[in-house]
């Protein structure tokens, strides 16, 4: 893998799943209010962890079609510009992450007027 001492590379992309507890506290703090920073350091570490604790285990894959047609996209695309390397993230939501968001979404919904 290259590396640089000059810009951050990065081997994926996204965001980890955050709790609620978490999205209230950053939608506060976007909103211009003031929060305790030192909780919410505290319920980050604690949401990574949980995640880490779930993600263990066998990665399986589905979808190598699709996967393959995106990538010769990429490589014909890449042909025409200068670049020194290029990834693609290819990761899917866990379901116990889909089903935590999906859960969210309808709470927020049904709180909506």
């Amino acid at each position: 893998m290259k590396t640089s001492a000059e810009r951050i590379l990065t081997s994926h992309v996204g965001s980890i799943p955050r709790p609620e507890s978490i999205r209230a506290l950053l939608r506060a703090r976007l909103g211009g209010q003031a929060i305790d920073e030192a909780e919410l350091a505290v319920r980050a570490a604690e949401a990574v962890t949980e995640v880490l604790r779930h993600l263990q285990g066998p990665i399986t894959y589905k979808g190598q079609a699709l996967l393959e047609k995106d990538l010769a996209t990429l490589k014909a695309t890449l042909g025409g510009v200068a670049v020194a390397e290029a990834f693609v993230p290819a990761i899917r939501t866990p379901p116990w992450c889909r089903a935590r968001r999906r859960s969210a979404l309808q709470a927020s919904t049904a709180a909506s007027p």
